[in-house]
């Protein structure tokens, strides 16, 4: 059995939410088998859970909200043997992912929590999501957002969704097929492929 085995790799973003994963859980990770890294620019959280998770620790904790989850569930599923679970300390701004499982109420990490795990794929790529995969309005406007570096969280979406209600405003040719179903082609404003319950911290009503 090695030391990896039975510790926690704790991916924690210091940009996300108001910073207080620094000083809520500060005293008790001193106390906790683990190891403590934080993420330096986009896409080095996915590159952290990866090495983490073939090296084999138990746990890779996502610490931060759901950007910094997607990443980390990405490096992870990365490794085609992958054993780690996946755990959340959520200090992000929104928090969706986290408000739609009853993960404070699973108090025992030796009996986690089975969930459901999205796969978007494209001619030329693929991606998981653990929450929501946003197509057409919301994923111009995520991506908007996502660039935003300087602007309080809080802000960037909405500052994004006012960007993007110009000339560039309206339906899109959307072609997709679910699981193996046939391809097939809709015009939509956006379209949402949600596992969890909100986006945006709003929440998702619908049917399948």
């Amino acid at each position: 059995m090695t030391q990896e085995s039975e510790s926690a790799y704790m991916i924690a973003n210091p940009r996300a939410g108001r910073h207080r994963h620094k000083t809520r859980f500060g005293h008790s990770l001193a106390q906790t088998p683990c190891i403590w890294e934080e993420t330096r620019e986009q896409g080095h959280g996915e590159a952290l859970a990866y090495e983490a998770s073939v090296r084999g620790y138990r746990w890779i904790i996502a610490v931060g909200g759901d950007g910094t989850i997607h990443e980390v569930l990405n490096g992870m599923l990365r490794n085609p043997n992958n054993q780690s679970i996946l755990g959340l300390l959520p200090a992000g701004t929104a928090n969706d992912y986290a408000a739609s499982y009853p993960c404070g109420q699973n108090t025992d990490p030796n009996h986690p929590l089975r969930v459901d795990v999205g796969c978007l794929r494209w001619e030329g790529g693929q991606r998981y999501f653990a929450n929501v995969a946003g197509l057409g309005f919301s994923g111009e406007i995520a991506s908007r957002a996502r660039d935003m570096l300087r602007v309080p969280a809080r802000l960037r979406y909405t500052l994004a969704l006012l960007r993007q209600l110009g000339p560039g405003y309206g339906p899109r040719k959307i072609r997709m097929a679910v699981d193996d179903g046939p391809m097939k082609e809709t015009e939509a404003l956006l379209m949402s492929a949600a596992i969890g319950k909100r986006e945006g911290s709003y929440p998702l009503h619908g049917r399948a």
